[in-house]
């Protein structure tokens, strides 16, 4: 069975590039596939914004539109925006300081003062450290994303988002509340809802089962999972070793 989506939704690390470098055959499919359905990135990455990400996409010769672009930095902040939070404390690199002041998010500075945590990837967390414990035990603790590590250039891995969000709830003795991107998803539910789409219009494309698959099931959208060891996929509707298998699974 192939599947017949309206929209095509793409996991971004690892599955259409690897640091700065695109994933073969990526750039020349999506150009044809945007012919034919709609596109939209979504990306757990709080270190660049929707247009920095749009940016590099185009120069790596893909055709993208920063209102196309879904960060969990971002979604985290129109999540912490709409639930009118007084004060905010923000563990993340500037990029996600930067965007939740672009959405008009009010911020504490400490985490004594907060009512809410937003945790992103954040190198230097633990200068963090002594502030955190001193968060209120009825502040929730918001998680951009769960992934322990993100692909870069040469099969190389990056310590990632849910490595600190593990730090630090081994340090509170209590685990977060919510997680915005994948696996979660809230930050799906943005992009299905700004294009007017419902789960079943969309596939999504991603190349980690317990992240982008698992929060297509969560979603309730198809699902294609990416495997060059052709591996199977226990929740995915088709499994393809590289992406330009991606056309053969496509009606």
């Amino acid at each position: 069975m192939r599947l017949a989506p309206r929209a095509i939704a793409f996991d971004l690390d690892g599955t259409l590039y690897r640091g700065a470098e695109a994933v073969p055959g990526a750039v020349r499919l999506l150009r044809d596939l945007s012919a034919r359905f709609e596109i939209v990135y979504i990306t757990n990455s709080t270190v660049r914004s929707g247009p920095e990400i749009a940016a590099l996409l185009s120069g790596m010769g893909y055709l993208a539109e920063s209102s196309r672009v879904y960060t969990s930095g971002a979604a985290a902040a129109r999540y912490v925006r709409d639930a009118d939070y007084l004060g905010v404390y923000v563990v993340g690199a500037p990029p996600l300081v930067d965007v939740m002041r672009d959405a008009g998010v009010p911020r504490s500075a400490t985490a004594a003062e907060a009512d809410a945590m937003v945790v992103g990837l954040d190198p230097d967390w633990r200068a963090h450290c002594a502030g955190i414990e001193s968060l209120p035990p009825t502040a929730p603790r918001i998680a951009c994303n769960l992934d322990d590590t993100y692909p870069v250039e040469g099969g190389r891995r990056r310590s990632g988002c849910g490595a600190v969000v593990r730090q630090i709830e081994a340090l509170l003795g209590r685990s977060h509340d919510v997680v915005i991107g994948k696996p979660g998803t809230y930050m799906l539910e943005l992009a299905f809802g700004d294009m007017g789409l419902s789960p079943a219009d969309v596939v999504l494309v991603g190349d980690t089962e317990a992240s982008d698959i698992a929060a297509a099931r969560a979603a309730g959208c198809a699902s294609v999972l990416i495997a060059p060891e052709h591996r199977g996929s226990s929740y995915a509707d088709a499994t393809v070793a590289d992406i330009t298998g991606l056309a053969d699974v496509l009606a």
